[in-house]
């Protein structure tokens, strides 16, 4: 049987895994035309990558880790701008998670709110856990880590995340 070609690929996730990709962005950028942009960059990146005859063994958590780059890379685009400008002129409680928790109290800002508060390491991997329910397994992978250590690191954010809810 022969291997789908690059192109058929990336239209199998992109059709599966676009959407996702798509609110990822959104979450961390804000703005939905950065997000837009960084969504077919991480496309066109992995389709690249795959024409290459580089060969990836779980698509989605590959996309996110392009994704999560592509973001990283915008950001210090900014930065670097903004300083050349300057220079001139899954804990559970009851039976739900705290994501839930949120959800059922419906009030989103005071999640956000909360998040930004956290480190962005912390708040990248309650993100990809929770908002892109990613299983350990993927986010370990996408993260470069052991799903051991991948679980201790969630754990210890929502931990964290807890505290500041409960705090409010």
């Amino acid at each position: 049987m022969q291997e789908p070609s690059p192109k058929k690929i990336i239209e199998a996730a992109y059709k599966d895994y676009g959407n996702d990709i798509f609110r990822f962005c959104v979450y961390n950028t804000r703005v939905r035309e950065d997000a837009l942009d960084i969504t077919q960059e991480t496309f066109i990146k992995v389709l690249a990558y795959l024409e290459r005859g580089k060969e990836i063994k779980n698509i989605r958590p590959f996309l996110y880790k392009t994704a999560r780059n592509c973001i990283i890379d915008m950001s210090r685009k900014k930065t670097a701008l903004s300083v050349d400008m300057a220079e001139h002129g899954d804990n559970i409680t009851d039976g739900e998670d705290l994501f839930a928790k949120f959800e059922r109290d419906s009030d989103t800002k005071s999640l956000f709110k909360l998040m930004d508060s956290l480190k962005d390491s912390e708040r990248e991997i309650l993100e990809l856990r929770y908002l892109a329910d990613m299983t350990l397994e993927e986010l370990a992978e996408t993260l470069g880590k052991t799903k051991n250590h991948t679980s201790v690191l969630v754990h210890r954010a929502e931990k964290k995340l807890q505290k500041l809810y409960s705090e409010i």
